[in-house]
C-alpha cells in the first residue's frame, strides 16, 4: 500500500490521487498513488490533509484520476470539500470482497457544510460485500447542509444508495441510482432538490422524501425485488413532484406496484404532485393518499394505469382534478365564526374551544372539508351544520388531532361523504 507524501505545495488545497492502473506520467504528477488493494487509505489521507474548515476559508478538493479504485473500508467525508472523478465511465470505485461496510459516510459535527461529489461510478458489488453507498445515519446533532451530488452512477449496493438522517439543502443532479437492495435515495430533512435523475429498480421504494424537497424532470421506477412498493414515498410536507416519468422501463417487471405514496403516518400535508406521467400495475395505484394525509394537491397528471386505479384517496381535503374540492382555505383558531361554505377549513383550538357554524352551500356538488390540526393541546370543538341530511341542525364534534369531516352540498342539505369526527 503506497502512500506518497505531499510534494506539490502549490496545490495545498487540492490533492490528486492516481489509480493503480493510471499511466506512469499521471502517477508522477499525483500527490498520492494507489496500489489497487485498499485504495480508501490514500483517498482518506488526502481528505484528512485538506486545510481545516473555517468560515473565512479552508477546505479544498480531492481529484481522482481515471481508472479503478478498490475500497476495503469506509471513507469518512467532511465539509468544505469537493471529491471528483473524471467521469462516470472513467473513474470507478468498487467495493472490495468482504468489505462489509458503507463506501462513504459523513459524521458532520462542526464541519457540516458544503460537500460536493461528482463524476464517478460507485459500484457496491453486493454479491461479495454489504453496506450502502453514501450513508450518513448520524450528524452529531448538526444538519448536514448543502451537499451536492452530480453526475454519479450508484449501483449494486446491499444498503441504501444515498441516505441522510438529518440533511438540509441536499441536491442530486444527473445521477443514476439503481439495483440497490434498500431505498435508492432516502432524504430525511429539508429544502432538497432532485433533478434529471434516474432512480429505479432498487429494493425498497426508490425515492423517499421528508419536507420541502422538489423533484423535477426525473425518471422514477418501482422496486425490482419486492411487490407492492412505490416509486416515490412522501413522508411529510411541502414537497413537489413535477414533470417526472414513473414506469417500469429498465427494471424487473413485478406484478404489483404503484407510482407515488403519500404516507399519512406523520405530518403529511401541502404536497403537490402535478404534470407527471404515472404508471401502476396489479394492486398498485398511480397515487396512493394514506389516511392522515391532509390538504395535498394531485392534479394534471397523465395516468397510464394497469393497476386498480389512478388515485386511492383516504386523506382529507386532497385537491384533485375530479373531486370538486377546489376553493378557498381558511384557518380558524377561536370563537364562533361562520365557516366558508366551499373549500377547506382547518380548526386549531390550541388557545380555546371553537364553536363554528356552517351555513348552506351555493352550488350542487360543492365539497366542504373540515379538519382538526393543532400544534399542542386539543380543545374539543364543534361545528353546527344548519341543514344536514340526517338532522337540522347537525353538530359535529372534533376532539382529536386529524379528525375530519367531508361534506357535499346537494342543493338542499349537506351530506356526509366521510368522517372521523363524531355527531351529537
Amino acid at each position: 500500500m503506497l502512500l506518497i507524501p505531499i510534494t506539490h505545495s502549490r496545490r495545498s488545497g487540492t490533492f490528486i490521487i492516481a489509480s493503480s492502473d493510471a499511466p506512469s506520467k499521471v502517477k508522477a504528477g499525483a500527490d498520492y498513488v494507489c496500489d489497487g488493494t485498499a485504495d480508501n487509505v490514500q483517498i482518506q489521507a488526502a481528505i484528512d490533509a485538506l486545510p481545516a474548515y473555517a468560515p473565512t476559508g479552508g477546505g479544498g478538493s480531492v481529484i481522482l484520476t481515471a481508472g479503478r479504485f478498490n475500497i476495503a473500508a469506509t471513507i469518512n467525508l467532511r465539509g468544505a470539500m469537493l471529491i471528483s472523478g473524471q467521469g462516470v465511465y472513467a473513474t470507478a470505485l468498487y467495493m472490495s470482497a468482504g468489505a462489509d461496510c458503507d463506501m462513504f459516510t459523513w459524521a458532520g459535527g462542526s464541519s457540516n457544510l458544503f460537500l460536493q461529489m461528482e463524476k464517478m461510478h460507485l459500484y457496491g458489488r453486493k454479491d461479495i460485500s454489504s453496506g450502502g453507498c453514501i450513508n450518513c445515519p448520524s450528524s452529531g446533532g448538526y444538519y448536514l447542509q448543502d451537499v451536492h451530488l452530480k453526475d454519479l452512477f450508484i449501483n449494486a449496493f446491499t444498503g441504501k444508495g444515498v441516505y441522510s438522517a438529518n440533511c438540509w439543502g441536499w441536491e442530486l443532479h444527473n445521477c443514476v441510482v439503481e439495483y440497490c437492495d434498500d431505498f435508492g435515495v432516502d432524504l430525511v430533512g429539508n429544502d432538497g432538490l432532485v433533478s434529471n435523475c434516474k432512480i429505479m429498480s432498487n429494493g425498497e421504494n426508490n425515492l423517499k422524501l421528508f419536507t420541502n424537497t422538489s423533484v423535477v424532470n426525473c425518471r422514477l421506477g418501482p422496486s425490482n425485488t419486492a411487490e407492492s412498493k412505490y416509486a416515490v414515498e412522501i413522508s411529510a410536507y411541502n414537497n413537489l413532484i413535477s414533470n417526472c416519468q414513473i414506469n417500469t422501463s429498465g427494471g424487473t417487471v413485478l406484478s404489483n406496484w404503484g407510482g407515488i405514496k403519500l404516507n399519512g403516518a406523520m405530518f403529511n400535508y401541502c404536497n403537490v404532485i402535478t404534470g407527471n406521467i404515472i404508471l401502476s400495475k396489479g394492486t398498485g395505484y398511480g397515487v396512493y393518499v394514506s389516511t392522515g394525509a391532509v390538504g395535498n394537491i394531485v392534479k394534471n397528471n397523465c395516468y397510464m394505469a394497469t393497476g386498480v386505479g389512478n388515485i386511492y384517496d383516504a386523506g382529507v381535503g386532497t385537491v384533485r382534478d375530479d373531486d370538486g374540492t377546489t376553493g378557498p382555505r381558511e384557518v380558524v383558531t377561536t370563537g364562533s365564526p361562520a365557516l366558508i361554505t366551499k373549500g377547506i377549513t382547518r380548526l386549531n383550538s390550541t388557545t380555546g374551544a371553537i364553536t363554528a357554524i356552517l351555513a348552506d352551500g351555493v352550488n350542487i356538488g360543492d365539497r366542504k372539508i373540515i379538519y382538526m390540526h393543532n400544534s399542542s393541546t386539543v380543545n374539543s370543538s364543534t361545528v353546527t351544520i344548519a341543514n344536514h341530511a340526517t338532522s337540522d341542525p347537525e353538530v359535529a364534534t372534533f376532539d382529536a388531532d386529524y379528525e375530519y369531516l367531508e361534506l357535499e352540498w346537494n342543493g338542499t342539505d349537506w351530506t356526509t361523504i366521510a368522517n372521523t369526527c363524531t355527531f351529537v
